[in-house]
């Protein structure tokens, strides 16, 4: 018995120091101490490609085609990500929704400013200009080739003094129409104003063309009449009616291509209204039925055009203070004056549009 108290006793005593000891300093144990990490929130680099516009005035479209809803515009040298290409056609975002714009006039690299376009005169191999810029030839002889580089075959030749438009930029090259076929120039051979002493591309003109006007009428349902006079109301509706506002609808919404003349001024046009590349007799008959419905006094002229000295057809309107020229087709000819036209070289029959003189 006495041993058995003993021992508890110890055990009580052994207890009691333990507890001491661990209370000693008034210190009791502290929680491990949480580190907490803030996440910084940062705007993300764009995961896709970057094009900027090359064209005055760039449609945004619902679909990849030219005939769906037009959603907007974008204007030349905007930056815009594209997020997928399919058939020529760049997908985008457009006010938070997906859209489509043309891929020929879009370029990876940023464009001049548009001053820059309008002044500069000596062309570096990196200047992008907008499409159906005219340009002139400074070399003595600049070669057309059929790809862009210099071992690719050679089409023909253009001389000094010769103007040319240009359709897209490519690297140090310009892509041209060279007899309705694609073709390339060094970009190192051209300006924006023709060499000293030249004011022309092409000869002395000693005859005129064939200048009748195409009838007003014909080749055309009464349906088809009615969408496209229903057409034209709308453009101008929607767009102004302006004589700029005209010229810069067709301008920037039609490119061109070759084709043969349409039997009447209705018939070119309405195939214009549905097409987005006609050939220049398309343009004049687009231009001149918009300009009427925009109210103006506007004939249809057949004349030369200054590329090449070959057939062409632009339009005259009138205005307060006389009549003036306008080519839909070309750059900065939305009205021209006739010293104008002469200059850069156009021919028309002076018995036939008298007032022009």
């Amino acid at each position: 018995m006495t041993k058995r108290l003993l021992s508890l006793l110890l055990v009580s005593i052994l207890l009691l120091t333990l507890t001491a000891c661990g209370d000693k300093g008034g210190k009791k144990d502290t929680p491990a101490t949480t580190t907490t990490t803030t996440a910084v929130s940062t705007t993300a680099a764009p995961q896709n490609p970057v094009y900027y516009v090359t064209a005055t005035k760039l449609n945004v479209r619902r679909e990849p085609n030219t005939t769906c809803e037009i959603l907007g515009s974008l204007t030349y040298g905007t930056a815009v990500e594209i997020l997928d290409t399919v058939d020529g056609w760049h997908l985008i975002s457009y006010l938070g929704e997906p859209a489509y714009i043309s891929a020929d006039y879009t370029s990876p690299s940023a464009p001049p400013s548009t001053t820059a376009t309008t002044t500069t005169t000596k062309l570096t191999t990196t200047t992008t200009l907008p499409p159906q810029t005219v340009l002139y030839v400074t070399g003595t002889k600049l070669n057309v080739r059929s790809e862009p580089n210099t071992s690719s075959e050679i089409l023909g030749t253009l001389v000094q003094g010769e103007a040319v438009v240009i359709y897209a930029t490519v690297g140090s090259w310009y892509r041209i129409d060279w007899n309705g076929s694609t073709g390339y120039i060094s970009a190192d051979y051209v300006s924006l104003t023709p060499p000293a002493g030249m004011t022309t591309a092409t000869g002395t003109v000693s005859n005129y063309p064939d200048s009748s006007v195409p009838p007003l009428q014909g080749g055309l349902t009464d349906a088809e009449r009615e969408e496209l006079y229903s057409g034209l109301r709308n453009i101008i509706s929607d767009n102004g009616s302006d004589y700029v506002d005209v010229y810069n609808y067709v301008h920037d919404n039609k490119t061109y291509r070759s084709m043969d003349e349409g039997e009447s001024i209705e018939q070119m046009a309405y195939k214009t209204l549905k097409s987005k590349s006609v050939s220049c007799y398309y343009f004049a008959a687009f231009t001149y039925l918009l300009m009427k419905q925009a109210g103006y006094e506007v004939e249809f002229v057949r004349g030369l055009g200054w590329q090449n000295g070959t057939e062409h057809c632009w339009i005259m309107f009138k205005e307060a203070d006389g009549w003036y020229f306008m080519d839909s087709l070309y750059v900065r000819s939305s009205k021209l004056t006739t010293k104008q036209c002469k200059d850069i070289g156009y021919k028309w029959n002076p018995h036939v549009h008298p007032e022009a003189q």
